[in-house]
């Protein structure tokens, strides 16, 4: 009796869990999702095997990751691997910058949202709200933020 206690009331409480989790994740998304996707799914096999020419699924996967942003709003963006890895590699190592947190609104020239107390951009008289045409001269106009960022960026006291 021990071992059938010892066997049967854990088997029965991980079906309850796994079943509690299955119908917890299966409400998460609706059929139309699973349908979507399948579609998308479907045409990247179909590339793969059939296409002409070779493709790289990689920039494939790439390009429609930032077709599918191109619908959402103008704020909405996505860092792809490789430029993940470097601003990983900067955050870990010893940076410096002008000491600003800003945005590019879409179309539009780079905004001062606000200054970090005692920093170079606070010295030098910047304020939330000022607009940044150009950086060491060169203009940054139609620049992302990740390419002004590097433009900023630079070890400590330069």
């Amino acid at each position: 009796m021990s071992a059938l206690k010892r066997y049967f009331l854990p088997a029965l409480l991980i079906f309850v869990m796994g079943t509690a989790v299955g119908l917890t994740m299966d409400g998460l998304f609706s059929d139309d999702t699973y349908e979507q996707l399948q579609k998308l799914e479907d045409a990247y096999i179909l590339i793969n095997r059939q296409y002409v020419e070779e493709v790289d699924p990689a920039e494939m996967t790439e390009q429609a990751i930032q077709a599918m942003l191109k619908e959402l709003d103008p704020h909405s963006s996505y860092i792809d691997t490789r430029s993940m890895t470097k601003v990983q590699a900067d955050y870990q190592g010893s940076f410096g910058g002008i000491g600003i947190w800003f945005e590019v609104p879409a179309n539009d020239t780079t905004v001062v949202t606000s200054t970090i107390p005692d920093g170079p951009s606070e010295a030098a008289g910047l304020l939330p709200g000022d607009r940044i045409i150009a950086v060491n001269d060169s203009s940054i106009i139609g620049l992302t933020s990740l390419d002004i960022q590097n433009l900023i960026m630079g070890p400590v006291g330069t």
